[in-house]
């Protein structure tokens, strides 16, 4: 009797000492591989650069969000459901990557970029969300390929909007469902 006590009392404290430990980011080297689910470089519209404030640090001169286009990829455990015309929830083990240019000034708003002209240049900033245990989690990394400290509750509190998605946006994508009140092309 109190060896299995001890047992189920290991086993609780065990998994509470897991959920706190921090979340590691997914290995994406290889993400350019996985699923491209932009089938354009997507400008990021006014409204999404307003609601998407983030650190400081993160949202200084130049602002990552303006004027900038942006891919998308994510991973093949996610990519039927990325590519669904209805709402779904994505598995567990989804890692989506965005990739964020800056958009050529010279060319104006109103020329569509080839998808194949911006990935010759370096993402200035890439985006990553994981959905491990139901949740989702999320990290950025800097032109230089580290990952960058700070608080990522900028991109939950944005995601959140999202809930009936599954946490994320789908606008550019040919035919998925539009969130209301959220983006679309």
């Amino acid at each position: 009797m109190k060896a299995a006590l001890l047992a189920g009392l290991a086993v609780l404290i065990g998994s509470v000492l897991v959920g706190l430990a921090p979340v590691r980011p997914p290995d994406i080297q290889n993400y350019r591989s996985w699923s491209l689910a932009t089938d354009r470089p997507e400008d990021m519209s006014p409204r999404l650069m307003l609601s998407c404030v983030g650190p400081r640090k993160w949202d200084s001169s130049p602002n990552p969000h303006i004027p900038r286009v942006f891919l998308v990829y994510v991973n093949p455990i996610g990519a039927k459901a990325m590519k669904a015309k209805n709402k779904v929830a994505f598995p567990d083990g989804t890692v989506i990557v965005k990739e964020k240019y800056p958009r050529i000034a010279s060319l104006g708003a109103a020329v569509r970029l080839d998808i194949k002209q911006v990935q010759k240049g370096k993402p200035e900033l890439l985006t990553v969300m994981a959905k491990n245990g139901g949740k989702w989690t999320y990290w950025a990394y800097g032109q230089d390929g580290k990952l960058m400290e700070g608080d990522t509750i900028y991109c939950q509190k944005c995601h959140e909007s999202a809930k009936d998605a599954d946490f994320v946006f789908r606008h550019y994508i040919p035919g998925a469902p539009s969130i209301p009140g959220g983006w679309g092309r």
